[in-house]
């Protein structure tokens, strides 16, 4: 992001110690970095439902052809969409509760685009199978929104078999374990 301030930094003293002076109304560039970026947002929970399986393949086709996929990301979303979603499984979408107008919880119906897609096989622990992240999001934040939905299923526990997915897109293991197995 590019920031643009009319307000003057301290000017540190010259040599001789003395300051030297900048006009106040000098206009400045401010480039924030996307770390930068991701630190200072806040994070207002998520938004999740249930998807039907006969939307995914093209959803996440779709994410895998994004000309912002590296070849291993494109490969295992490439891999999730074909796979065969057996009865028992159930597909969540997920997106954060900030874009969407009723905030964070769970819907009905999709009340938003789906920024990552769960794989779950439920039960006394809950098994995530499979996750598939668009590139609209930044790992950090899909690792933020994945914890938000894990912590939301307490006092059930999850644990996490899509090791080659998380890798593949770039989330953090061992965060997203710390949460799963508490």
């Amino acid at each position: 992001a590019i920031l643009t301030s009319t307000e003057s930094p301290p000017v540190p003293p010259n040599a001789m110690g003395q300051e030297r002076s900048r006009p106040s109304n000098e206009t400045r560039i401010v480039a924030q970095s996307v770390a930068q970026e991701a630190t200072t947002r806040k994070f207002e929970g998520h938004a999740c439902w249930l998807v039907r399986k006969t939307d995914m393949p093209g959803m996440v086709s779709e994410w895998a052809r994004s000309p912002r996929s590296s070849s291993q990301s494109a490969a295992a979303l490439q891999s999730f969409a074909e796979e065969p979603l057996p009865k028992e499984l159930t597909l969540w979408g997920l997106t954060e509760a900030s874009l969407v107008e009723g905030g964070r919880g769970s819907y009905m119906t999709a009340p938003a685009p789906a920024q990552l897609l769960v794989l779950l096989l439920p039960g006394e622990v809950n098994t995530i199978k499979r996750i598939a992240r668009s590139h609209d999001i930044d790992p950090l934040l899909a690792c933020d929104l994945l914890c938000d939905w894990m912590v939301s299923m307490v006092p059930k526990r999850c644990r996490i078999h899509a090791l080659e997915d998380v890798a593949a897109l770039g989330l953090d293991i061992d965060r997203l374990n710390r949460v799963a197995l508490n």
